[in-house]
């Protein structure tokens, strides 16, 4: 990944832009302006958020622009347009370092402007201990990337509870799943047949009511250090040749060898194999063995609100 510099390192740069302009800048027209002037690669420009909608260097300066108008440095005269205040001009007469969350807690509008209702100061999370470094993401890139480590943790604690399944369970899980996200027309459509010589089926899901169309699907809860390889998914591909099924769907809590891989990619399309760290992620994705602990109601501003 791109190195993008952190929205506290745009604070200065922003400052002196907005100082050396004769007018309100827009903020569109700040983000290319400033990425020129830290000379931001084009690579670095291209560079999304994990929530994968809005570029980061330009959420970056858009936190850099927020502290600022906390600290008075930066107003904004008109929707979507910025511009330097006397103060800010002073301040940046008067300072010649860097600029960073830790300097602007000696501006007093600022420290004003982070109080509590109760009256008492907020320090900065993005900061942490005083004693630490500055951070380089905005609060918004901290919560996303929190949030992907909860899910990352969620997802391995849901492959080790799959582990523990027994077979049968197992397959009604993964029939489960496949209704939940939207295969079979009722759940009569969706069947587990799994048993004893059963050619490597355990389930048939019918995607129409009379049953002309059907997945057929093997599901092994193998232990991740067994990788399932190519002569169990010929099998299974076998398996489907003799129902004459043209679909095939085989679901794994291990992993597919690459040889494996290259078969099912091999026999048009009709087999799709899906790996354990799938599995789980499909499951979190459609609820499935998971619960929403809360829910977090995040405001962010509407740019093209501010912008038109």
């Amino acid at each position: 990944m791109i190195d993008v510099p952190g929205f506290q390192d745009f604070m200065r740069p922003l400052l002196e832009l907005l100082a050396n302009e004769p007018a309100p800048l827009r903020a569109r027209d700040a983000y290319a302006k400033l990425a020129d002037a830290v000379k931001l690669s084009e690579e670095a420009r291209a560079q999304l958020l994990p929530s994968g909608k809005q570029r980061t260097y330009q959420n970056r300066i858009g936190w850099a622009s927020a502290y600022l108008r906390f600290a008075g440095l930066v107003h904004a005269p008109s929707r979507g347009a910025w511009a330097i205040t006397p103060a800010g001009r002073t301040f940046l007469a008067a300072h010649s370092g860097g600029i960073d969350l830790r300097v602007l807690q000696t501006i007093p509008a600022y420290l004003e402007s982070r109080a509590t209702d109760e009256g008492g100061s907020v320090s900065d999370e993005a900061i942490g201990p005083h004693d630490a470094a500055p951070s380089e993401s905005t609060p918004e890139e901290q919560m996303l990337t929190a949030h992907k480590r909860i899910v990352a943790s969620v997802a391995d604690e849901l492959a080790r509870l799959l582990q523990r399944t027994d077979p049968t369970f197992f397959e009604e899980i993964v029939i489960e799943l496949l209704g939940r996200m939207g295969y079979g027309t009722s759940d009569d459509s969706r069947l587990r047949v799994g048993r004893s010589g059963d050619g490597g089926v355990d389930g048939v899901i019918s995607l129409d009511k009379l049953g002309l169309e059907k997945i057929y699907i093997q599901a092994k809860r193998w232990d991740p250090a067994n990788k399932i390889g190519r002569p169990d998914v010929q099998t299974f591909f076998g398996a489907l040749a003799g129902q004459r099924a043209s679909k095939g769907l085989f679901i794994t809590t291990s992993s597919f060898t690459k040889e494996a891989e290259q078969y099912a990619a091999s026999v048009s399309g009709s087999l799709i194999l899906i790996d354990g760290k799938r599995l789980v992620n499909l499951m979190i994705e459609h609820g499935q063995g998971v619960q929403t602990a809360q829910t977090l109601k995040v405001p962010k501003i509407d740019s093209d609100y501010f912008d038109s």
